[in-house]
């Protein structure tokens, strides 16, 4: 585990150093908040309606 650490290290600090640390910490937060608004969307979408009025469904008139 402290090798791929080592190797993700370097290969961050070749890229661009701290900046490219930032943008993957920013696109992480970036998912967790679309993640977070999806799942939050899907749960509305999903939540049961009002209960129906206690009518009949026919109108049989006057039987």
């Amino acid at each position: 585990m402290r090798r791929v650490l080592i190797y993700a290290h370097y290969a961050f600090r070749c890229v661009g150093g701290r900046t490219s640390v930032l943008r993957v910490i920013a696109a992480l937060a970036v998912g967790a908040v679309l993640a977070v608004g999806a799942s939050v969307a899907v749960v509305n979408v999903a939540a049961p309606t009002p209960e129906p009025p206690n009518q009949p469904l026919y109108n049989y008139g006057g039987r």
